[in-house]
């Protein structure tokens, strides 16, 4: 099971990169996307807005505290956490690999952003900014 958080520069996110299967529902629970990847249902569930600041806040301080990762890449990561204005929590029984992160990495490319797995960042292209992935 992947354990993923999606941070983007668009809100509303434009979803147009995973083709015309995607399910919106938005009540007062929250705001949700539904799509299918490999046959296996994956789940977005986007954090409300009034909590975005303060887990920003408490994202860029875990990269800051970094200390594995070099100087210029943390910086990297904060100024791009900065931009960010949704973020998705991902539910799926889907494994995090290619599979998954190839439409993962369309919606980062059409909405700027990166993905948070395995305590590490990822960027579109795969590449690992900073956690202990990248070492």
């Amino acid at each position: 099971m992947a354990n993923v958080a999606i941070y983007l520069e668009k809100n509303p996110p434009d979803f147009s990169s995973l083709g015309e299967g995607v399910i919106f529902t938005s009540d007062k629970s929250g705001t949700r996307y539904e799509f299918m990847v490999a046959g296996q249902p994956v789940i977005f569930d986007a954090l409300p807005q009034e909590q975005l600041a303060q887990h920003l806040l408490g994202f860029s301080g875990y990269v800051r505290q970094l200390k594995d990762d070099p100087e210029e890449n943390r910086r990297d990561a904060v100024d791009r956490i900065s931009r960010i204005r949704c973020v998705l929590g991902m539910i799926t029984d889907t494994e995090f690999d290619e599979n998954l992160f190839e439409p993962l990495s369309k919606l980062m490319w059409y909405n700027g952003g990166l993905v948070f797995s395995y305590d590490s960042i990822y960027l579109y292209d795969g590449s690992v900014l900073v956690g202990p992935e990248r070492h």
